[in-house]
């Protein structure tokens, strides 16, 4: 019971970092933008799961872009000879 608690602690912290993030870009001025109410309550009861979704795919995108980077810095090189 207490490593859930614990891995349920650490995703909710992060889960509602990333969310206050997404709330500091589409806040527009005079306080106008999105009700944060709704998406903490489904932060709370679906953070075990958004994490590490997010987390995944954080890793592939970052994989993905540094592949391209490479193969343009091949591609550079070939056509440098």
């Amino acid at each position: 019971m207490s490593g859930f608690l614990c891995y349920y602690l650490i995703t909710l912290a992060y889960c509602i970092f990333m969310q206050a993030r997404s709330w500091s870009r589409n806040v527009r001025d005079g306080g106008l933008g999105v009700t944060p109410g709704l998406d903490t309550i489904a932060i709370l009861l679906m953070c075990w799961a958004l994490a590490p979704v997010d987390i995944f795919l954080t890793w592939v995108r970052v994989y993905k872009e540094a592949d391209e980077a490479r193969k343009r810095i091949e591609d550079k090189n070939d056509k440098v000879f």
